[in-house]
């Protein structure tokens, strides 16, 4: 065991170890770098107080839609439906939710 440790040239195996080191941290700030630049044309929009008023008033005027989690399963089933043509199965496509309330549990009655 020890003729196999010391026959080992350590001198390159930390220079390799250096040499992989720096290229993945290179790697990851020219990552970081192009994120950053991104971001920066992204972010150059024109401010509102700069925008006419007919933008002003139209970005006013959108109401807050809100989705339940049926209307997510139905548009989740129909982008399934439409990018996956599965013609070796016969089925109705027909997606059936049925919203139960179980006023009884008895998990309920575990108040301790």
């Amino acid at each position: 065991m020890v003729n196999i440790i010391l026959s080992i040239i350590w001198s390159d195996i930390l220079s390799l170890v250096l040499i992989c080191f720096s290229t993945v941290l290179t790697i990851m700030g020219l990552f970081v770098g192009l994120i950053s630049i991104f971001r920066l044309f992204k972010d150059k929009k024109t401010p509102v107080a700069q925008q006419p008023e007919e933008q002003q008033t139209i970005q006013a005027e959108k109401p807050e839609v809100k989705i339940s989690d049926v209307e997510y399963a139905v548009i989740a089933t129909a982008i399934h439906l439409y990018f996956n043509n599965n013609d070796h199965d016969d089925e109705s496509n027909i997606l059936t939710i049925k919203n139960i309330r179980h006023n009884y549990s008895p998990w309920r009655l575990n108040n301790n």
